[in-house]
């Protein structure tokens, strides 16, 4: 998919794809970079994020994406897809290792004397 096939396949405005979809309210180059991720092409495909580093040739491309470094994409449960900018790869990886450790974290058993019921004292109501 490239860019021109972005502009004849959808309604775009300020550079944004308003045609409802997947790719709603998302940059134009958006489509482009999933494309390129279902066809194994991201520089990091991890827990459902493609990640791409922004070249000079996808800036040529794409001049909005002048500045930036690493571009996220992810699909939502809904089935929408989401772009993201990082500052490097290595801090986006460094995040998805933070969320994947939060979500391995098994909840911990509370022990009964962790637990207080209305019936104990602490929830007795003020006497007036």
């Amino acid at each position: 998919m490239t860019k021109q096939d972005v502009l004849k396949d959808y309604k775009t405005r300020d550079g944004h794809i308003v045609t409802p979809g997947k790719f709603e309210g998302e940059p134009v180059y958006v489509p482009v970079f999933w494309d390129r991720g279902l066809d194994g092409c991201a520089d990091l495909d991890e827990s459902g994020v493609y990640a791409f580093e922004v070249t000079n040739e996808d800036v040529t491309d794409f001049p909005e994406l002048e500045g930036v470094n690493t571009l996220a994409l992810e699909e939502s449960e809904t089935g929408f897809v989401n772009s993201s900018e990082w500052q490097s790869l290595a801090i986006l990886e460094r995040h998805l290792e933070q969320i994947s450790e939060l979500e391995d974290d098994e909840p911990q058993e509370l022990e009964d004397e962790d637990i207080t019921t209305s019936d104990d004292t602490n929830f007795r109501p003020e006497e007036k």
